[in-house]
């Protein structure tokens, strides 16, 4: 697998990697991995489907599941802004001030299997956790057509175009 990544690294000079699931594989695995692609590419980033804070052994970036979880129960009335005061609290003693949280409210999984962020949460929560998102310490994702707003669910399996009309 180590070789697979360099060859991507020196044949197409890819700027990093997101790993799936990578909180199941071994973190030395991670760390003999990043090791060797450093000593090629030293600023290439690594993205982890991750949320735990060993993980930045190797990775420079972890997804925040617990804020995209709190935002997206908010408007189901299952939880509130204390929910989001005491995963900020949690958050800031649990993570360095150098690792960085991918922030967001929507992502592949979510949209095909429980629906698009306007099917989930309404328009005015979309908006405002969108910004809420960006005015975060870390990196906001944004998905596909959410900058548009694509209002439908995309297939996971099988070829789906994003298409716009202007």
């Amino acid at each position: 697998m180590i070789d697979a990544m360099l060859y991507w690294v020196k044949n197409a000079d890819i700027d990093g990697f997101r790993c799936d699931v990578a909180g199941m594989i071994p973190l030395n695995f991670w760390m003999h991995a990043r090791k060797a692609i450093d000593e090629v590419k030293p600023d290439c980033f690594f993205l982890a489907e991750d949320g735990e804070p060993q993980i930045y052994k190797a990775f420079d970036m972890t997804y925040n599941w617990t804020l995209k979880d709190i935002l997206n129960q908010i408007p189901k009335g299952k939880k509130n802004v204390n929910y989001l005061i005491k995963h900020f609290e949690t958050e800031s003693k649990k993570f360095k001030n150098e690792d960085i949280r991918m922030q967001f409210i929507t992502n592949h999984d979510l949209n095909t299997w429980d629906g698009d962020e306007y099917e989930r949460l309404g328009d005015s929560p979309v908006d405002a956790f969108t910004v809420l998102t960006f005015t975060l310490p870390g990196m906001p994702l944004t998905y596909t057509g959410q900058e548009e707003p694509l209002k439908k669910r995309l297939k996971f399996f099988d070829k789906d175009t994003v298409g716009f009309k202007y």
